[in-house]
């Protein structure tokens, strides 16, 4: 079938109508709508878009280059004004450190200056008698500069001890020289400067004086005994502040060398708050409170202590075992217990011997856990330690053993695998003295200004709270006299005030002395301080820890008293 094609089609250019493609003239003229040929789109319709596609983009180059242009050249020294106004070179100026005063106002840190202008040193003028409270500075590692922005890489910051503890109230803030720099990148005479901000002064409850008296009494008997250190502690039990902390070896932050860190005797290592020691005897009040909180017996309750005790085994009643005390006291109650130190008694009290049922593992931890044992000391100082109460569960899991009657009996003594620090220790003691408060030991005062007004003053926190009914804690405090006047601390009877002590001689493994403590209160009737003392390997706590003790409380009551 043929059709007729019409070649072209005029346009009216009125008529609003496209123009119409050859290939639709089939069906213009009537013709089958299948027969369809392949369309192509006219010529002047092509022509006309790539004409104004052209002229577009030559307009938009023009307005560009123009802008450009005036930019660059007819607008530049404002341009230049904008940039010198905001880029410049900054200079730090480094903040004066806080000081560090003690409870007297005696300045133990302060800043010397260094070799450069911008530079200082920082002094410790009493060197290594404080320096484990008061730490020392050095270089900001890494971590701190990613965790604070706040810190330069040329930062000297806290790194243990009050330095690091009070970091935030001692590092100040810095002052900065801006310089406004040219485009040609020259620096304008001109400057905008902003001075530092010195740290605030940070006041401890440390005495320097008794601080370097205790120190010297502790290692010359550190010394005399060959021990390889020691630790002791002075607390105010009214409010937890410490007067004193002494630990030996100890290092002087003056001068931080390698062989600071490097030395065998561990001089960094703080004994007082994070050496971990089996307690011995010295526990036993805490027991004695424990029993008497659980009327497990009336402290009147007289048991005959004959040196040693014997229980069947649990699992052949034909085979026994003997645990032995250090010697044989014959009849005791509590007083006369504590005063005597009888182990015969306590293992009684606390595993339970015939009729006695005694406290048991389980609440023997409990009473531990609620005098501070086993948890860090809350001490204001960085790197106190937990100690360790065991349990028939960590046993189990440790060595995969039962739990026998006999390590109740260890525990209850102090011996085995209890641990404590001899902080844990002074804190607890508070309680005893004080009507069962144990308070967050405080090293820090308050903090003042540049101008000297107080802007901070720690709040003094109550760490534990043991509910004793008075009767029951006058018995344990009659005790602890009773070991003064006539027992185990019978050395300390001639001091001119009345004290009330508790001595301990734990056993440190085979071939090795025993770890020698004591820790008492004073005056007895109305407390002013606790005092425990320490000396590891030094042998008994009569031999070793009480001879500390008394020259210290003779050089306080004596000499101090008189000159402060």
């Amino acid at each position: 079938m043929r059709f007729a094609v019409k070649k072209k089609a005029r346009i009216n250019p009125d008529s609003g109508s496209a123009l119409l493609e050859e290939s639709f003239a089939p069906l213009v003229n009537g013709a089958e709508e299948n027969s369809v040929r392949p369309s192509r789109i006219e010529k002047p319709i092509l022509r006309t878009r790539f004409y104004f596609i052209v002229a577009f983009i030559a307009l938009s180059a023009f307005v560009l280059l123009a802008r450009t242009l005036y930019i660059a050249v007819l607008n530049q020294k404002s341009y230049q004004k904008l940039y010198s106004a905001s880029h410049s070179k900054t200079q730090w100026i480094l903040a004066p450190r806080g000081l560090i005063k003690d409870t007297n106002g005696h300045v133990l840190a302060y800043n010397a200056p260094g070799k450069n202008e911008n530079e200082f040193s920082r002094q410790y003028p009493d060197g290594p008698f404080l320096s484990d409270i008061l730490g020392y500075i050095g270089r900001v590692d890494s971590q701190t500069l990613d965790a604070d922005a706040s810190y330069l890489p040329f930062d000297l910051v806290g790194k243990d001890g009050v330095e690091r503890q009070y970091e935030s109230s001692l590092r100040g803030t810095y002052g900065r020289i801006d310089k406004p720099v040219t485009a040609e990148g020259s620096m304008r005479k001109t400057a905008l400067k902003t001075d530092p901000k010195p740290g605030n002064t940070v006041v401890l409850n440390i005495d320097a004086t008794i601080q370097k008296a205790l120190t010297q009494f502790l290692e010359e008997k550190v010394k005399e005994t060959k021990s390889p250190g020691g630790a002791a502690i002075m607390l105010d039990p009214r409010n937890g502040n410490v007067i004193s902390l002494v630990t030996t070896p100890r290092y002087d932050n003056n001068n931080m060398t390698p062989s600071v860190f490097e030395d065998s005797g561990r001089p960094l290592f703080n004994r007082a708050i994070a050496g971990e020691y089996p307690p011995g005897s010295s526990i036993k009040p805490f027991m004695a409170s424990a029993v008497l909180k659980e009327h497990v017996i009336s402290p009147d309750t007289i048991i005959n202590d004959r040196g040693k005790i014997t229980i069947p085994s649990f699992f052949d009643p034909a085979v026994s075992w003997t645990f032995h005390s250090w010697k044989a006291l014959g009849l005791v109650n509590m007083r006369r217990a504590l005063a005597l130190s009888s182990n015969i008694y306590f293992y009684t009290v606390g595993g339970g011997h015939d009729a006695i049922k005694g406290l048991g593992i389980g609440r023997i931890i409990d009473y531990f856990g609620r005098f501070g044992f086993g948890k860090a000391s809350a001490i204001d100082l960085p790197g106190a330690t937990n100690g360790f109460i065991p349990s028939p569960a960590w046993k189990k899991d440790t060595f995969h053993e039962n739990w026998f009657i006999g390590d109740t009996y260890n525990t209850s003594v102090g011996q085995g695998y209890v641990r404590l620090t001899p902080i844990q220790l002074a804190s607890a003691t508070e309680s005893i003295a004080n009507g069962g408060t144990i308070f967050a030991p405080q090293v820090v005062n308050h903090i003042e200004d540049q101008k000297g007004d107080v802007i901070e003053s720690p709040i003094h926190q109550i760490a534990y709270h043991i509910d004793m009914a008075p009767q029951d804690l006058a018995v344990v405090r009659e005790g602890m006299r009773m070991a003064v006047t006539d027992g185990t601390v019978k050395r300390l009877s001639s001091l001119p005030h009345a004290v009330a002590a508790k001595t301990g001689s734990a056993q440190a493994g085979t071939n090795r002395s025993a770890h020698g403590w004591v820790t008492l209160f004073a005056p007895y009737e109305n407390p002013e301080f606790v005092l425990t003392v320490l000396v590891e390997n030094g042998g008994g706590g009569e031999q070793a820890a009480v001879p500390v003790a008394k020259k210290f409380l003779e050089w306080y009551w004596g000499e101090y008293k008189k000159t402060s």
